[in-house]
């Protein structure tokens, strides 16, 4: 995969706004809030950190590995 480093984006908000599909995989504190105010309800979010506030969340989560 020589252009997946052309595919990372530092802006969360960005990222959540532009996908279909989600996947948390790291437990970094920003994630969380910034999926309660920006996932809508036609995404999804493949949670494997077990997020803490999964009902704020207006997206479809799925928890896997945890």
């Amino acid at each position: 995969l020589p252009h997946l480093g052309e595919l990372v984006r530092n802006d969360i908000e960005a990222v959540i706004a532009e996908s279909e599909l989600l996947v948390v995989g790291l437990s970094d504190p920003a994630v969380p809030p910034a999926l309660a105010r920006h996932a809508r309800a036609d995404q999804v979010v493949i949670d494997l950190v077990n997020l803490p506030n999964r009902a704020d969340i207006a997206a479809r989560v799925e928890g896997l590995c945890w």
